[in-house]
């Protein structure tokens, strides 16, 4: 699935009228209106409101910032995998070589630490994105 190629489609449907919106990632948690008006004999006139959160989901995109960093041996280093998506996807790290002083911290962007750095952690370091509507790979980011 190609980025911003998912075009959810809203559909209102009012007795045998019907109004269909196209929306896109940029529209998430927008509220729509639709107002109706009713005007009768001369003093009767009837009006109604109704509202609409819109929720697009959408395939994960991720924003880098560095493609590869310096570190100087024994200082504490964090990767951060920041990325969009809705629903907010899964971060998955994948590190070459593997070392017991690499972790990963849940929150947010679930950002990759290396606690102590070494000469051992020099390698190339992947995150990857994931939702029910997609998967995004990282570029490598090289320490």
């Amino acid at each position: 699935m190609s980025l911003g190629m998912f075009m959810p489609l809203l559909l209102w449907a009012i007795l045998h009228d019907s109004l269909s919106i196209r929306v896109n990632r940029a529209e998430n948690g927008q509220i729509y209106t639709c107002q109706a008006e009713l005007d009768l004999e001369p003093h009767i006139f009837i009006q109604s409101n109704a509202a609409i959160n819109i929720t697009v989901e959408y395939e994960p995109t991720l924003m880098v910032t560095e493609d590869s960093f310096e570190y100087e041996l024994g200082e504490t280093v964090t990767l951060v995998c920041s990325c969009d998506g809705n629903p907010a996807p899964n971060i998955l790290w994948n590190s070459i070589p593997r070392a017991p002083n690499v972790r990963t911290i849940r929150g947010r962007h679930n950002p990759l630490v290396i606690t102590g750095a070494t000469s051992t952690n020099v390698g190339v370091y992947n995150c990857t994105a994931c939702n029910f509507f997609g998967v995004f790979p990282n570029p490598s980011r090289s320490l």
